[in-house]
């Protein structure tokens, strides 16, 4: 009887333990050294160049989201968990230099976000992305808000000087973009 009691408690805890995965991903993440110094760096200007091994896209996700999320036990500041950044809210646009790529961006930052800090109403469908009124927009109930950007929107047929309209906290361009976007 003692044995199994210890396997319910072990099968409970597991169980406990994939809950806890699955509401919060990102706490559970083991970044390899080049993400570390990507997210522990305070550089005003940085990038993380590389392999496709390195998981550029993933630890820029990852930077995004710890940028946007209040601290669970502060709200007043961010969730960075290796820096000061600017308290929530903040606005983060998301450059992209394609939709295709735009959508497997939002696909990282859906698996890693926690689904409780977002705000009611944050619509994520697989293969498409957020949805936003003509813009994927993610939004934290802390009022911190993220744009999905390609660098081919067209923003009237004027290219990319439609990127050149907003006033962000932060951006993040997952890969080179044109000269034009710089």
């Amino acid at each position: 009887m003692k044995k199994l009691d210890n396997l319910k408690r072990i099968c409970n805890s597991v169980l406990e333990l994939e809950e806890r995965a699955y509401k919060r991903p990102l706490d559970f993440v083991s970044f390899c050294p080049p993400q570390l110094q990507f997210l522990r760096c305070t550089d005003k200007y940085f990038i993380l160049r590389g392999g496709n091994q390195i998981g550029k896209s993933f630890v820029g996700s990852a930077e995004v989201i710890y940028r946007a999320s209040s601290h669970p036990t502060d709200k007043s500041r961010s969730l960075h968990p290796y820096k000061k950044t600017p308290p929530p809210p903040i606005s983060i646009w998301i450059v992209c230099h394609s939709w295709s790529q735009s959508v497997e961006m939002q696909e990282r930052v859906w698996n890693l976000v926690a689904k409780d800090d977002l705000e009611d109403g944050t619509e994520y469908v697989s293969g498409k992305g957020f949805r936003g009124a003509g813009t994927p927009v993610v939004r934290w109930k802390n009022g911190s808000v993220v744009k999905f950007k390609t660098t081919q929107q067209t923003g009237g047929g004027k290219g990319t000087v439609a990127l050149a309209s907003g006033s962000v906290d932060f951006v993040l361009i997952d890969e080179p973009p044109p000269a034009a976007v710089w």
